[in-house]
């Protein structure tokens, strides 16, 4: 497990990050103080920042989490350069 922060809403959050790979794909499964998430980059990048965008890997009975959040864990995972 590696740690690492990322801010969200004005706030940094400690996180843990698995790696994994799932078919092929890289995917990290995050651990937060709001739960636990599986994200993955997306492979494309928002044209305006030209930053990666990072989504969300769930299954039924998962908990789907604000985009805005899964991308500020992404951006984290970047910053700390886990991805």
């Amino acid at each position: 497990m590696q740690p690492f922060q990322f801010k969200y809403r004005d706030q940094i959050h400690d996180a843990l990050a698995v790696h994994f790979t799932e078919d092929g794909y890289n995917r990290y499964k995050i651990t937060f103080d709001g739960g636990v998430a599986v994200v993955a980059p997306a492979g494309i990048h928002n044209s305006t920042t030209d930053a990666i965008i990072w989504v969300q890997s769930h299954g039924p009975g998962d908990v789907v989490y604000p985009h805005e959040l899964i991308q500020a864990i992404g951006e984290g995972l970047e910053e700390d350069r886990i991805y």
